[in-house]
């Protein structure tokens, strides 16, 4: 399926309420605001797979994660392709008090006016956490970036070619010491804390 916004709609697909979604083999573009949008009110679990989000405005996002009130959301974006928009991939931990647990596999994000991938929280807030593994952040504003108290893991992933290739600001970005971090104009700001292969 692919949904098509062009230029003039704000949102590709909203999700609201309801306790669990799929997403597979969809094409989500040009939109002015945001690709996909899941805003929960209440807990949910999601599945994103062999899904293109494309061409949202500089300042929208591709897939935005963001629970409300007392929503949580659990979920894996799989095979996905997310380009030319803001943030490719944000999880955002700031409007709502439930965990949010996130995934990211086998995933290409390039050529985002922000982040390929960025955890938020902050204090009082979501728990949230984000784990990325065998994906490419490239020709971002900043490959992979945590922001506030969540925690970022990353595994055998690559971000290269980015303004910045990690940023760390506040809280923990793990790293499981098989990543690629390289050819960025910056490659790292904060600190990365290793973890051990098991």
């Amino acid at each position: 399926m692919t949904i098509e916004g062009s230029g003039v709609a704000t949102t590709g697909i909203r999700l609201n309420s309801g306790a669990s979604l799929a997403i597979v083999n969809c094409v989500v573009r040009h939109f002015n605001g945001t690709g996909i949008l899941l805003a929960p009110a209440a807990a949910m679990s999601f599945l994103i797979v062999n899904t293109l989000v494309l061409d949202t405005l500089s300042t929208g996002d591709g897939i935005l994660v963001d629970p409300q009130g007392n929503g949580s959301a659990n979920g894996v974006i799989y095979h996905v392709v997310a380009s030319q928009n803001g943030h490719a991939i944000y999880v955002r931990g700031v409007d709502s008090t439930g965990p949010i647990n996130v995934t990211v596999v086998n995933s290409t994000l390039s050529g985002n006016n922000g982040d390929g991938v960025i955890a938020q929280s902050i204090s009082g807030h979501s728990a949230t956490a984000v784990m990325v593994r065998d994906s490419i952040s490239s020709n971002n504003g900043v490959g992979f970036s945590e922001a506030g108290p969540a925690t970022l893991r990353l595994a055998h992933s690559v971000a290269t070619g980015n303004d910045i290739g990690i940023q760390v600001n506040g809280g923990v970005l793990n790293s499981y010491v098989d990543n690629d971090i390289n050819g960025n104009t910056n490659d790292n700001t904060g600190v990365l804390t290793p973890l051990a292969m098991h």
